[in-house]
């Protein structure tokens, strides 16, 4: 079971009903409002939080910053590892937490949750705001 240890959370606006992406990665964005956010949309890129709304209006909601944050993680097409325990994870194209496979990619954080290949699921991770892979 995903554990949640909030330390810091923003409230942030989202672009419409993020009913199918609570507990993924967002990126701080005026796009589409003031204070607003997106979800991630590239593998390893910029993030700001973990979504932790499921509101299906456009709405401000809560986003983690800090500490351990219930994520959904894998791939369901098999195309990735499985993410194990303590492994580092990045984002994929759709928020979600995947393996690391590359230099130059912005961390999501520390896995403290195991997922095997080609299956998706929550688990907890400690965020590592700012973190790149070498």
């Amino acid at each position: 079971m995903a554990t949640s240890i909030p330390v810091l959370e923003l409230s942030l606006k989202s672009s419409g009903s993020m009913s199918s992406y609570q507990y993924r990665a967002v990126l701080a964005s005026t796009a589409n409002a003031d204070n607003g956010a997106t979800v991630v949309a590239s593998r390893g890129g910029k993030w700001t939080g973990v979504w932790q709304g499921n509101s299906t209006e456009t709405t401000f909601d809560r986003v983690q910053v800090l500490g351990v944050a219930k994520v959904c993680a894998g791939d369901s097409s098999s195309t990735d590892t499985a993410i194990t325990q303590g492994s580092m994870v990045v984002c994929s194209s759709v928020g979600q937490a995947v393996p690391s496979t590359a230099a130059g990619l912005f961390y999501l954080g520390i896995a403290l949750g195991s997922l095997s290949t080609g299956s998706t699921g929550i688990i907890p991770v400690l965020l590592t705001p700012g973190a790149i892979s070498t």
